[in-house]
């Protein structure tokens, strides 16, 4: 059966039949189960700087990256070569990541699948996002993370700033989940343990989504965004530029990076929100010929990856040059 013949739904006023309410109940309370009481609302010195790094160490930066499938017009999916399966941001990714001295490390769909809660998940996810593989796999990629040990992830689009490697060696606030630029999930450090948590909070949020009256798309951020404005203490949410910053806010001309701003924070979020705002303000790092103000950023990956690897000179060089300067 496909995800869209078996959507049911699920948000408030619609109908819920005896199995779904069971799913739900059950849902909830393994939810409840693992609420944790522990919180705290800031990273402590003695959380970054709890060891030194020994000789070769590196820590561990995760990503999610899988292929979205793509289907023809009778539902069946078209096989991918390997060229149609990369993304040029991938690349980017660990090249900066690797270059700030992390072990960079892809998690997949198949990793999710491992974990326990995956077929729970899966079922609420298709019923309120059918056929939408990009927000799916945003829900998917946090069972990854707890299937694979925890630590550290960050987006495919979110790089390092000012990232002290010694601060990532051990996870902040005692491993308590920690999302680093409010409700955006653009680098979030959580133990394995967390990360399972999480997962069933999310979707539990998910599962009570109302599709008919529901302004926000029922993606993985937005459902964060309902837990931070519920009064959740189960996520740390970091004051949003505090740590992590969106790229159209360091930027201050074409090309010209305001190095004060990199200088005080780990990390810079890629997002295609910021890089069409500096489309939009004439600072996009490129030149491109015609208006791909809409293309640019969802059909023409490319343009994107090359753009990111332009910017993050200009931070790296800012960064260089304050460490030259101590």
């Amino acid at each position: 059966m496909s995800p869209t013949n078996s959507v049911t739904k699920m948000g408030k006023g619609n109908p819920v039949n005896r199995t779904e309410k069971i799913f739900l109940c059950t849902l909830l309370l393994s939810c409840i189960f693992y609420i944790s009481t522990f919180h705290s609302s800031s990273i402590t010195e003695k959380d970054s700087r709890s060891r030194a790094l020994k000789p070769g160490e590196r820590p561990i930066i995760k990503t999610f990256y899988s292929p979205l499938p793509k289907f023809n017009d009778e539902g069946e999916e078209i096989p991918q070569n390997e060229e149609e399966k990369e993304d040029p941001i991938l690349n980017v990714w660990k090249s900066e990541w690797s270059k700030a001295g992390f072990e960079p490390v892809i998690i997949t769909i198949e990793d999710a699948k491992r974990h326990p809660f995956y077929n729970d998940m899966k079922i609420v996810i298709e019923k309120v996002k059918p056929d939408d593989y990009y927000n799916q796999y945003c829900f998917y990629r946090h069972l990854a993370m707890a299937a694979t040990g925890g630590g550290w992830h960050s987006d495919i689009d979110a790089m390092p700033a000012n990232f002290p490697v010694n601060f990532a060696l051990d996870l902040p606030n005692g491993g308590k989940f920690t999302s680093f630029e409010s409700y955006v999930p653009s680098l979030i450090s959580a133990s394995e343990e967390e990360w399972s948590k999480i997962s069933k909070l999310i979707t539990f949020e998910a599962s009570r989504y109302d599709v008919e009256n529901e302004r926000l798309i029922p993606s993985d951020m937005n459902m964060f965004r309902k837990l931070q404005a519920g009064g959740s203490d189960d996520v740390i949410f970091m004051e949003s530029g505090s740590y992590v910053m969106g790229a159209s806010y360091i930027v201050k001309g074409k090309n010209i990076i305001d190095c004060s701003i990199v200088e005080n924070i780990i990390g810079i979020h890629f997002s295609h929100a910021s890089l069409h705002r500096l489309w939009n303000d004439g600072f996009f790092p490129l030149d491109i010929e015609g208006d791909l103000s809409k293309s640019l950023f969802f059909n023409e990956p490319e343009h994107r990856a090359n753009a990111i690897e332009r910017l993050m000179d200009g931070v790296r060089a800012c960064l260089s040059k304050s460490t030259a300067e101590e």
